[in-house]
């Protein structure tokens, strides 16, 4: 066991939730050590990085949409940027000059929505899957000298991200967290969602300008997506996810080489409720940018009619600055900034590390639930464990597919 807790001190520390009041702590430091949660609190962020050891690409893959393979060590569906990075060869500029000349729309101008009458967003289930980070294992496992041991929170980033946003969204959310044979699965639970949302004609069409940002703004094979397997440690316990990479500076891999690519609308104003608009969709960016520690993000700009009229660069360093002279306001009195957003993601990570499990060789199951309350600041999470073994068994074997249950279980 890793985690920074002695046992006396996990016996110790009794929080049942965790409520939106801690960036009120994380702001003003103002913790009492003769209270549980404060100590909690104090021992989780007493460390200064936000990741224990530097970020580690465990390995990448192109992974086709037309099928569930997945090439390992393969970069066919890296796509490149069009956009100016650095002053590289001239054969590189000259590539760029051709690609125009053969009939590449400009950037300014293009219309996001060329192309919408044939778009079929992915279904809930196959955009949370979780297929992708097992595989990776697998061959982890199987061919880099991996071990089971060297895994703890398995996850990929976009479950990440829900949990990241939500002080920024503040919408009720849940996740089903498992712990099995020494790892814990974190996965958000898309059923949730899936019975309680009304597809919105127009969310369809700005999700489908995403996706058309980038195909305008970078080049490569369009049935093909690339992910890289990216491994951090908070406080020493090793965190590993899959993520989706947008495009490269080169076609080369490397996570200072990646690019997020975004849309937003353009600013009408700078009224504080437009820049706070901005600034939630920067700081999420960065949220993105950070857990594979990518240095480079574009947002583009789209008119009202959805073409964009410009886009800007950022790098990673830039991003934090924007949200940092402006933080995202949460209530009255605390807004939040780089540094806080991912000291909740460390408070959280070691509440759910923390979680005392006698049994490692069933599988335990969890549901991490974010609830709404009148007052903004007393909503909260609260990790539940779920009795009903018919609604364990289901969550459990919808979540860990039968062939890597039997793969991990052979290892042991």
């Amino acid at each position: 066991d890793n985690s920074i807790f002695s046992l006396r001190e996990k016996l110790c520390i009794i929080m049942e939730r965790i409520p939106l009041s801690v960036f009120e702590k994380f702001n003003n430091q103002e913790l009492l050590l003769d209270v549980p949660e404060d100590r909690f609190i104090s021992k989780s962020l007493q460390s200064p990085e936000i990741f224990s050891t530097p970020y580690k690409e465990c390995t990448y893959f192109t992974k086709s949409n037309n099928n569930n393979i997945l090439k390992f060590d393969d970069t066919t569906g890296l796509n490149t940027v069009l956009v100016s990075y650095t002053q590289q060869s001239k054969k590189r500029k000259q590539k760029k000059t051709n690609a125009s000349s053969k009939g590449r729309p400009k950037i300014i101008g293009s219309d996001l929505t060329q192309g919408f009458s044939d778009f079929k967003p992915g279904s809930l289930k196959d955009i949370y899957l979780l297929n992708n980070i097992f595989k990776s294992i697998q061959y982890l496992i199987q061919n880099k000298n991996f071990t089971p041991q060297d895994f703890k929170i398995v996850t990929a980033r976009r479950h990440l991200q829900k949990l990241m946003t939500i002080p920024i969204h503040k919408q009720e959310v849940q996740f089903n967290v498992i712990y099995w044979k020494g790892m814990i699965f974190f996965a958000y639970d898309w059923k949730s969602e899936s019975t309680t949302k009304v597809e919105d004609p127009y969310n369809k069409l700005i999700q489908y300008t995403g996706f058309k940002f980038e195909e305008v703004v970078s080049d490569g094979t369009r049935d093909l997506n690339f992910y890289t397997v990216v491994q951090h440690c908070v406080d020493n316990v090793p965190v590993i996810y899959t993520a989706e990479v947008d495009c490269s500076i080169d076609k080369e891999t490397g996570l200072e080489n990646y690019i997020e690519l975004k849309t937003h609308t353009k600013l009408a104003d700078d009224k504080i409720s437009t820049i706070n608009k901005l600034n939630k969709k920067l700081l999420s960016t960065f949220i993105q940018t950070k857990f594979i520690d990518c240095q480079h993000s574009i947002i583009g700009f789209r008119s009202t009619n959805l073409k964009i009229v410009s886009i800007k660069k950022y790098t990673q360093r830039e991003l934090a600055g924007e949200i940092n002279s402006f933080p995202v306001i949460l209530s009255d009195k605390c807004s939040i900034n780089t540094k806080l957003i991912f000291q909740w993601y460390k408070l959280i990570m070691n509440w759910i590390i923390l979680k005392e499990i006698t049994d490692h060789n069933t599988p335990q199951i969890f549901r991490l639930s974010f609830k709404r309350d009148q007052e903004l600041m007393n909503s909260y999470l609260k990790l539940e464990k779920i009795f009903q073994e018919d609604d364990n068994d289901t969550i459990f074997n919808d979540l860990v597919p039968e062939w890597f249950q039997s793969f991990i279980m052979n290892l042991f």
